[in-house]
């Protein structure tokens, strides 16, 4: 019994990681003895740092892009690019629309739903009407 819940706790934690860093923790990495989860987290945090400074490098890089772009498309004495009174009312209008549509299919879903969980109740009753009948009384003899 402990042997399954120390397995489905560690599948639970190895989740969190890529498969292959997983596995490379279990199979390639030389282990004494069984890891503690301790041993076992250290190894894969240290197999996805690479990974993270990636990850890390690419935000920063998508950030100072998104920061370029903003300069560009400002005016020279603008920090920061402000919206025209059009640019404005057309992206509050485009909004507005969208949130009408999602609204829209919600409510509809929502109705479609509830009819059918009416139909599967009614039907449920109707097919166990018979058993809450009281049994007909025999007629005296």
């Amino acid at each position: 019994m402990t042997e399954d819940l120390r397995a489905a706790a560690y599948s639970r934690r190895l989740a969190d990681y890529p498969a292959d860093i997983a596995r490379h923790a279990l199979l390639v990495h030389r282990w004494k003895f069984f890891p503690t989860w301790a041993e076992l987290a250290e190894v894969c945090d240290e197999l996805m740092e690479p990974r993270r400074k990636i990850q890390k490098a690419l935000d920063w890089a998508g950030k100072q892009a998104r920061e370029r772009e903003l300069k560009a498309r400002a005016l020279p004495d603008q920090d920061s690019v402000t919206l025209t009174p059009e640019e404005a009312a057309a992206r509050k209008a485009e909004t507005d629309q969208m949130l009408a549509s999602l609204l829209g299919s919600l409510k509809a879903k929502s109705a479609q739903e509830d009819a059918d969980a009416a139909a599967r109740a009614q039907a449920a009753a109707d097919s166990y009407q018979k058993f809450r009948q009281p049994p007909a009384q025999e007629a005296a003899e």
